[in-house]
Formats: structure tokens, sequence, C-alpha cells
């Protein structure tokens, strides 16, 4: 590994975080090919496949100061025209204030 010339450090440190245990509900399920977009110190994490191939449509904030999973909506409470069940797409913050979120391509289902 490279090293600094100055700091006897290596350039890329790895440390393991302690999350907070929550209930199952406030936890995304294991996914893969999720999209995640950084809004200050928290990351929402949408969509993803599953184990099975399986599109998702969960929604979730990760809060890096509290180290702690929220969902902020219930899949029930999305509004009409939402991005639905998606995997392998990307998502961006194209606003701040209050915060957009522009998401693209992707997959809706291993048959698409």
């Amino acid at each position: 590994m490279k090293r600094r010339e100055k700091e006897d450090l290596p350039v890329v440190q790895w440390s393991f975080l302690q999350l907070k245990k929550n209930s199952k509900k406030n936890n995304p399920v294991p996914c893969f090919l999720q999209s995640c977009s950084q809004i200050g110190s928290k990351f929402l994490i949408y969509g993803g496949c599953d184990y099975n191939g399986e599109a998702l449509s969960q929604l979730f904030l990760f809060d890096s100061t509290y180290m702690q999973w929220n969902s902020p909506i219930d899949e029930s409470e999305f509004q009409e025209d939402h991005p639905g069940c998606r995997y392998g797409h990307s998502a961006t913050v194209v606003e701040m204030h209050p915060p957009r979120i522009v998401i693209y391509g992707g997959m809706i289902g291993r048959s698409r």
C-alpha cells in the first residue's frame, strides 16, 4: 500500500461502524444494484434487487450522525407517479433545499 512521505499512515484507512439496533421494519432488506444519494449527513437508498432477482421499491434514509436507518414513508404512501420497483438505476441530487433527486434508467423486473 502506498504511504505518505510526511506521515507514516496508509492513504486509505478502513473502519467498521456499529449501527444502533432498530426493529426489522426500519432496516432495508439485503439487496444489490440499489442507488445511494448523499443529502448532507444522510444517505438516501432507493430500490435494489433482492436475492431472488426481484426489483424492490424500498426507500430508506441512513443518518450517519446517529448511525440509524429510517424509512421516511411507507411504500403505500408513495405518490402516484413514483418510479416504482427498480434496480441498476442511477440517482443524483439536483437540488438541496428542498432535496430533489433525479432517478434515471434501471430495470423494473427480471422479465423487463
